[in-house]
């Protein structure tokens, strides 16, 4: 008989930042021809945290930055949320015939 006390895996501590993005998630508005993020923000002070959070859309596997809004923020004590919609001038709709984003 053996004893499977514990834990039978490795086990990893991740330290973190004390203000940090807990959860995001990203909606396209087709309508809009926007995308809208919305994140959660976790800050485990005791008192609040000025900061900028930064959003940027790039062109998959690429370099290519098509939209970027920074906006500056407080955070208070505990969890907070914070929502943004970076500007998208011009939108153009995706196909399997389109070869690229940039012509």
């Amino acid at each position: 008989m053996y004893n499977f006390g514990g834990s039978p895996r490795g086990v990893e501590l991740i330290e973190t930042d004390r203000v940090r993005i807990s959860d995001i998630h990203a909606q396209a508005d087709m309508d809009a021809g926007a995308i809208k993020l919305s994140t959660q923000i976790r800050n485990d002070l005791t008192t609040s945290a000025e900061g900028r959070l930064t959003a940027t859309v790039r062109l998959r596997d690429s370099d290519l930055m098509l939209t970027r809004q920074e906006m500056p923020l407080t955070v208070p004590s505990g969890e907070g949320a914070c929502f943004v919609e970076p500007p998208r001038r011009q939108p153009r709709w995706w196909s399997p015939e389109t070869r690229s984003f940039t012509s």
